[in-house]
């Protein structure tokens, strides 16, 4: 933490305050001697938060694309045939499949480390100046770095799937098409939760393509405020009447999609990401009396 503070003339106080904090977890024993399953179990040096995903290398466009893509064994996502509009993988190993291999560290097939959820670089800065009775403070909170990774059945992020979770936002209707070849959606596959599985295994795998950027800045609050003049209150007999307005979470910068908040980002991973209602803008209006 770091703090400033000074004065201009006889008139002007102002103040300056920014701290930072970051922190990793990395696991030093564990029972786990053969590196099973590392990207949902521990081991011992993983990084906790670490996201294992597929390397993509865009969507596919035509039919000769989808015949090549599906000259690799893809029978461990899905025995689907891919066609246009659908993710295609990187066959990281060069062995003719996309797959997790033995699933073992050292041997994870197709499956690399694509990022972190652990939030890093956690910051704010304040900042405070006063000027004969009038007053303005601001804080900016922040996070540095974090990833966020849509997986199979965050309905949220994707717009489709299984047909009880569908929610579509403006955002998903930029999802590919003959006519929109250059969409950041892939096909939008919907059906009962019966049959969907083997359709949306082809293109809501956890991959570099849709990692999201979940690091932000926001506007905390803003206040200004304002000191009746002391030859005024001293009239109605009182000792202090400040008069303040006031405003929680007003701008808020990230890459990350306009469909989450970046503050409430839950179910990393899973399947509740956004299902938690996103923080909201208040605005507050305020007299503090001193008798």
């Amino acid at each position: 933490m770091l703090a400033y503070r000074n004065r201009i003339g006889n008139d002007i106080n102002y103040s300056i305050t920014g701290v930072i904090s970051d922190n990793v977890t990395v696991i030093t024993k564990y029972e786990n001697p053969t590196f099973t399953d590392p990207a949902g179990s521990w081991y011992v040096g993983k990084k906790v938060g670490e996201i294992w995903g597929y390397r993509a290398s865009g969507l596919i466009q035509t039919q000769e694309e989808a015949d090549a893509f599906n000259q690799l064994d893809h029978s461990y996502i899905s025995p689907v045939a891919w066609k246009p509009g659908d993710v295609r993988y990187v066959d990281l190993n060069n062995d003719g499949k996309i797959d997790r291999g033995n699933n073992r560290l050292g041997d994870m097939g197709d499956l690399t480390i694509i990022g972190n959820t652990s939030p890093r670089y956690a910051y704010s800065f304040t900042g405070n100046i006063e000027w004969k009775g009038l007053s303005l403070s601001i804080m900016f909170q922040g996070i540095g770095k974090r990833h966020y990774a849509p997986g199979v059945g965050d309905v949220y992020f994707w717009g489709s799937g299984a047909l009880a979770q569908v929610t579509v936002f403006s955002q998903h209707l930029d999802y590919w098409t003959p006519e929109n070849p250059n969409a950041y959606y892939p096909n939008p596959y919907s059906a009962p939760v019966g049959s969907i599985g083997s359709f949306v295994n082809k293109t809501q795998q956890v991959s570099d393509r849709y990692l999201q950027n979940a690091a932000y800045v926001r506007l905390k609050n803003a206040t200004i405020g304002y000191n009746l003049p002391r030859e005024v209150i001293q009239r109605i007999k009182l000792s202090k009447v400040h008069l303040y307005v006031s405003g929680e979470n007003l701008l808020t910068f990230t890459k990350l999609t306009k469909i989450f908040d970046p503050e409430t980002l839950v179910g990393v991973g899973g399947t509740t990401t956004g299902k938690i209602y996103p923080l909201t803008q208040v605005y507050s209006l305020g007299i503090n009396i001193g008798l």
